[in-house]
């Protein structure tokens, strides 16, 4: 008989990969110079002494630095601005004509107090004295913040009151002024929101 081939498995190995040899590195430290800017020589000398001078125009004497030679004072510079240029000019006063309301050019028609007629704030003098003085309209006050907070919390109280005695009358099985006191209610809840 022939020998049989036994074929004997191969076991696979992982080749490791060549360590790198170790070398040591050595931390180099660049020294930095230190740079100091010089600020370039002006030719002027700082101020370190002071002493008087007088006015050109009123001769009065102020203590100034040393570099200063000759000075006009602040109400020598006053006077001579105002002469050059005046006085300021004040507001301009307001007109001393009829008083009309806010707006009362965006009326259709507009009657003043001397009759004369306005038709979208275009004088009409044909129509002078035709027609009565018209009526300025009342304008509603503004309500302040504290105002508004004090309204709120009356309204607030006023609403707990009136679920308090429905939650009674619910309470006691009534059904009589259940309906009222719930529109009423609701008509509190909406006031507040205007204030809110």
């Amino acid at each position: 008989m022939a020998k049989s081939k036994l074929t004997a498995k191969k076991k696979i190995v992982p080749i490791k990969p060549k360590a790198k040899p170790k070398t040591t590195k050595k931390k180099v430290t660049i020294a930095k110079k230190k740079v100091t800017k010089t600020k370039p020589k002006s030719s002027m000398p700082t101020p370190t002494e002071t002493h008087s001078i007088a006015c050109i125009d009123c001769g009065d004497f102020f203590e100034v630095d040393v570099i200063i030679a000759k000075i006009v004072c602040e109400n020598c510079t006053v006077k001579k601005q105002l002469t050059e240029f005046g006085w300021p000019v004040k507001a301009k006063a307001k007109s001393s004509g009829p008083k009309r309301p806010a707006g009362w050019h965006f009326y259709n028609v507009f009657v003043d107090v001397d009759g004369t007629v306005f038709h979208k704030g275009v004088e009409q003098p044909k129509l002078k004295g035709t027609l009565e003085q018209t009526k300025p309209k009342e304008q509603k006050k503004k309500m302040t913040k504290r105002e508004k907070i004090e309204r709120q919390t009356s309204i607030f109280t006023e609403i707990r009151k009136a679920e308090k005695s429905l939650n009674s009358l619910v309470k006691a099985g009534k059904k009589r002024g259940t309906v009222s006191l719930r529109k009423q209610i609701l008509k509190l809840r909406k006031e507040v929101k205007k204030y809110l």
